[in-house]
């Protein structure tokens, strides 16, 4: 079952499992399954890597563009819904939470 944005909060207070599958959503909603598992997996990777939260490598300035500041996506990211079918905020949320899990 996925779980949306929580309503209110800030993208950088969003839970992290939600701030993936923003990743995912915000990255590559137009890619096919291997696409968007290979953005969340850069995620996982990276904070692999440098022994870091995965929230400080989503979030860092320029890591990622759909969370720069001027990027459209920014906004859209907190109502995925609004601005796409839901059936794609669901596998961009089961993505992430498959990678999140391993």
């Amino acid at each position: 079952m996925s779980r949306l944005p929580v309503p209110g909060l800030s993208i950088e207070a969003q839970p992290d499992d939600i701030l993936l599958a923003m990743l995912v959503w915000g990255e590559a909603r137009g890619e096919g399954d291997e696409g968007r598992a290979a953005v969340a997996w850069v995620a996982k990777n990276r904070a692999l890597k440098r022994d870091r939260p995965i929230r400080k490598v989503i979030l860092a300035p320029y890591a990622f563009s759909a969370f720069n500041q001027a990027d459209p996506n920014r906004v859209k990211m907190l109502d995925p819904e609004a601005h796409d079918a839901p059936s794609i905020w669901t596998r961009c949320y089961d993505i992430a939470q498959d990678s999140l899990s391993g």
